[in-house]
């Protein structure tokens, strides 16, 4: 076994059941993990730069097989039916332990990650992303918010996201409705995802998370799932619709039926996401430039752009 890229001091992947892997690459660049996706056969670059996977047999989230682990934890505060469906606090164990083994040998791509874009710390989600595919991994760094470096050197993960698209459960063993699956589990704080390639599942089980958190553990926090425009001058829609709802609603911008002396604006509104870089002005990070060297020790040659070829139907940017 071997790491690679920027460590924490304090990471241990064995505590997460992971022994046997063959290298882990932590927190690599988008360059470098678009090299890796590239290298290993599972993606190309489109002529706007971005690149672009294949994500199989899944082309979106499959609701039916989105669990919540039901325990002391969630059993009274989780509103269960068809869309949050229970799932056993042991089965869940067995299943980890099934998907760290299958992870024997393979490489691991690891991401440390904050979501939601709170001022305040104490409702951010501090996340470890641990992946098969390097383009899952490029998903989830795209998606949520990138820590400085110096900020890394101390990671302390307190949620941890298993995304292994290449395992497949056995329904009758594993207690899940069929091969692919993802799961919630509040109180060991991990999400497991198994045999569907579409990202969006990581994305998915963060925001049940927050929406779960955030409610029963704060007083005045509202999670929402948003993303906002900072304009030239810092100023973000959010602002503008708050603050000046009868200009918007005469431009047709907000719709005709909007109350700005809802409770809402009286609450912290706490966007459970940013789709926006904090340092404007920097050029967009899923981009690979041809005449840039790819930077870090990535564990891979160096390899040219591949020629954009004509794409089937049924794919999947990992960026937008």
């Amino acid at each position: 076994m071997q790491e690679l890229g920027l460590v924490p001091t304090t990471a241990n992947l064995a505590e997460l059941g992971l022994k046997n892997y063959r290298t882990a690459y932590w927190n690599l660049s988008p360059e470098e993990l678009t090299e890796h996706a590239i290298q290993k056969g599972m993606g190309q670059l489109a002529d706007s730069g971005a690149l672009v996977i294949h994500t199989g047999e899944f082309t979106g989230r499959s609701p039916e097989d989105r669990f919540i682990v039901k325990d002391s934890e969630t059993a009274n505060r989780v509103h269960w039916g068809k869309v949050n469906i229970p799932f056993s606090p042991q089965k869940f164990d067995a299943l980890w332990r099934k998907v760290c083994r299958y992870l024997n040998k393979k490489d691991l791509y690891v991401r440390d990650l904050a979501a939601n874009a709170s001022k305040n710390p104490d409702y951010r989600l501090r996340l470890r992303v641990v992946t098969e595919y390097p383009w899952s991994n490029q998903f989830a760094s795209n998606m949520f918010l990138r820590p400085d470096a110096d900020v890394l050197r101390d990671f302390d993960a307190r949620w941890t996201v298993l995304c292994a698209p290449g395992f497949k459960a056995n329904p009758e063993t594993d207690g899940t409705r069929q091969h692919n699956f993802a799961i919630v589990n509040v109180k060991k704080r991990r999400l497991l995802i198994g045999g569907t390639g579409y990202t969006g599942e990581i994305k998915k089980g963060v925001f049940s998370v927050i929406n779960f958190v955030l409610p029963t553990r704060t007083k005045d926090s509202l999670p929402m799932h948003c993303s906002a425009n900072v304009g030239k001058d810092g100023d973000i829609a959010d602002e503008l619709i708050l603050n000046n709802p009868s200009e918007l609603k005469k431009k047709g911008i907000i719709g005709p039926y909007y109350n700005s002396d809802t409770n809402l604006n009286k609450m912290k509104i706490n966007e459970t996401q940013s789709e926006f870089n904090s340092n404007q002005g920097e050029k967009p990070t899923h981009v690979r430039f041809k005449e840039e060297p790819v930077s870090g020790n990535s564990g891979l040659p160096h390899i040219s752009a591949p020629q954009p070829q004509q794409q089937p139907p049924q794919t999947q940017q990992t960026t937008q």
